[in-house]
């Protein structure tokens, strides 16, 4: 049963006991595994057409500290990791993972969307060379902002860039891009790619070959417990074994509290396991936001800690703060925290039951302190795609009918983002 209390959210579960810390670990990791994050955290579309700007996104930064460090630093770590797959779900809604540092490189990524609308309209007009200058350009304005862009942005900019240097008679760094492109958004479709019969016979022979790669393995090396994404899905914190990786260049992404943000695409080769080590930078903000969580943690059993969570939240780069103190309790777990919003700032409180409402309980949390709910459909939307995609021989003035693999219409949805 779930209740409001004034000023704050209280959470009421029906209580198990557990059968020692071991059991408990257990059962969490398990939890944390258990969940479904379809799209991830990246998952938000981004529509090709003139839009919301960088700057009115939201983005939300989770933190979640242990009461004991010794004896509630496993359940810390797992509501943690509870709440950031919770939070990935709410992505494609519109609420964003925040930095973890002031810069939200909102220029950055303003410059990409518009390169990559411009290399839009270029493949549109068959203009290959201006819509290859303009995937290059916003290739080059991703790469510092990579750890915050959407999935949907990153896919995009290397579909296009696919397309456009297979239309240069560059088939080998075609194959690369529009692999890139595929490990970051799954799903597509061979008709998203139908600008020429070329481009959408080549996209299905680079799908088949990696349907039909070995899959290996990578083992990430990074800063004690800090969250690793691959190809733009949380997977688990530092060291981790990641499973299930096709050979390719994969998009991996590292974040820490009290650290730059790292993601660049790396290359998996063979089905041995490969182990990427990742070394991050102390971000220059770490000082100020040790010292207001500090403060925020003495103030929360006597007053509101507003100026506290303001400045951890401005120093993080985030609209919306989540922070949480953790505590395993003889009947289950107690969370005491702080929820910041725009203007609101309030009390979060909850107690919660060792079973299999935790996840949901969690999930609740986010939804009703955001006022984003997460979207029900786990397929992905589709990247643009064409209006109509004319055969080859008609292109050329010839007659005949060309040959079409896989029995797919060539006219496709022409109001995909």
């Amino acid at each position: 049963m779930k209740e409001r209390q004034e000023g704050g959210f209280r959470i009421l579960r029906s209580l198990r006991r557990g059968r020692g810390g071991a059991a408990l670990a257990g059962w969490l990791i398990l939890s944390l595994v258990s969940i479904q994050v379809g799209q991830g955290f990246w998952g938000m579309p981004e529509a090709r057409a003139q839009g919301t700007s960088q700057s009115d996104v939201r983005r939300l930064m989770v933190r979640v500290v242990p009461k004991d460090a010794k004896k509630d630093g496993t359940a810390a770590l797992v509501f943690r990791g509870l709440l950031r797959r919770a939070a990935d779900r709410l992505g494609a809604s519109g609420l964003r993972r925040a930095p973890g540092v002031e810069n939200r490189f909102d220029r950055e990524l303003e410059t990409v969307r518009n390169r990559v609308e411009a290399g839009y309209q270029a493949l549109m007009g068959q203009r290959w060379t201006e819509a290859l200058e303009a995937y290059r350009a916003a290739e080059a304005a991703l790469q510092p902002a990579l750890a915050i862009a959407s999935r949907n942005l990153v896919a995009r900019v290397y579909k296009g860039l696919g397309i456009s240097l297979l239309q240069a008679q560059k088939q080998l760094q075609a194959k690369d891009a529009i692999k890139r492109s595929l490990v970051v958004y799954p799903g597509q479709q061979a008709s998203e790619y139908a600008v020429t019969l070329e481009a959408r016979n080549f996209f299905r022979q680079v799908q088949q070959e990696m349907e039909e790669a070995p899959e290996a393995s990578v083992e990430v090396v990074a800063e004690k417990d800090a969250e690793v994404y691959l190809d733009g899905e949380f997977k688990g914190f530092a060291p981790i074994k990641i499973g299930g990786v096709k050979p390719g260049d994969h998009w991996l992404t590292v974040m820490a509290d009290g650290f730059q943000p790292w993601s660049q695409f790396v290359a998996v080769r063979g089905v041995v396991e490969q182990q990427v080590q990742v070394t991050l930078k102390v971000a220059p903000e770490k000082g100020r936001q040790e010292e207001a969580m500090r403060g925020i943690l003495r103030s929360l059993e006597k007053a509101l800690p507003e100026a506290e969570a303001r400045a951890l939240a401005e120093s993080s780069g985030a609209t919306d703060l989540l922070m949480l103190r953790v505590s395993q309790e003889r009947n289950g777990f107690a969370a005491r925290g702080i929820f910041l919003s725009g203007t609101r700032v309030q009390p979060v409180q909850m107690d919660l039951a060792r079973d299999g409402n935790l996840v949901a309980a969690l999930q609740d949390l986010l939804v009703d302190l955001t006022g984003v709910a997460a979207r029900s459909e786990s397929t992905m939307v589709a990247l643009e795609a064409p209006p109509v995609a004319l055969p080859e021989a008609a292109q050329a003035g010839g007659g005949g009918s060309p040959t079409i693999q896989g029995g797919e219409d060539l006219i496709v949805d022409p109001n995909s983002p």
